[in-house]
């Protein structure tokens, strides 16, 4: 976001330089503050999240839970999701709201608007959900929301899953984090099975793929040495 915003007031200096006499970009000469804190993000390995996932007995929150791991979405994008967002046959989430805790807001027109796949476990921890809230409601219809406590007609409020995300972490006696750094996990996941920035930049819904490498390139485990050895084995093949 900070590039972003640094490259758009570099547009409007330059424009000033060319036109209005003004003698300098002095956008040019300033520096991006380095985030470290984003190297020090907190994540969860498989195994640990595991661990967390089998202590938690309601399935409302234990499918919640295996949502935000297996798809990296944002946890407002995952509450507002409703039964038509799932389709359960190509096993796609259709991400297209989020929920603030007031009302739903849509995200089209923008990057975080996307469908995206997830495992088949997780499809069919759906499906459980969905016959848990219709053995509770006696009904669910498509523009029903999934996440929900008291109404199907509303999502349930984010500070209830904090709550029961730190009793889940409690009782599991695992690594303590927050929820949102289970989409830094799933980032993980996907960069330590070697999926290109590119491709986790749109799953993630990022604006650009700057953003992504802001946050998640130092994982990337290429060093120097063994750039050398993929070049040299790359000149040796073309001999």
């Amino acid at each position: 976001m900070l590039a972003n915003i640094r490259r758009n007031l570099s547009a409007i200096f330059n424009f000033a330089v060319n036109f209005y006499n003004l003698s300098r970009n002095v956008v040019k000469v300033v520096s991006l503050p380095k985030h470290e804190e984003r190297r020090k993000q907190e994540y969860w390995t498989i195994d640990e999240f595991n661990h967390f996932i089998n202590v938690v007995d309601n399935i409302v929150y234990k499918t919640l839970f295996m949502v935000l791991f297996w798809s990296g979405a944002r946890k407002g994008k995952i509450l507002a999701l409703r039964y038509c967002d799932i389709d359960f046959d190509n096993e796609e989430i259709e991400i297209n709201n989020s929920w603030n805790d007031k009302t739903i807001t849509t995200v089209k027109t923008t990057p975080s608007e996307r469908t995206i796949t997830v495992p088949s476990h997780v499809i069919e921890q759906l499906k459980e959900l969905e016959q848990y809230q219709i053995n509770k409601f006696k009904y669910v219809n498509a523009d029903d929301f999934i996440f929900t406590v008291r109404t199907i007609s509303k999502p349930m409020a984010l500070a209830n899953v904090n709550k029961q995300f730190k009793i889940g972490i409690e009782k599991a006696n695992v690594k303590p984090i927050k929820v949102h750094n289970l989409r830094h996990s799933h980032a993980t996941l996907l960069i330590n099975n070697n999926v290109q920035l590119y491709t986790i930049s749109k799953h993630l819904g990022h604006s650009d793929i700057t953003t992504t490498a802001n946050t998640y390139g130092h994982l990337y485990p290429n060093t120097e040495k063994e750039l050398q050895t993929i070049l040299t084995n790359a000149y040796n093949k073309s001999l």
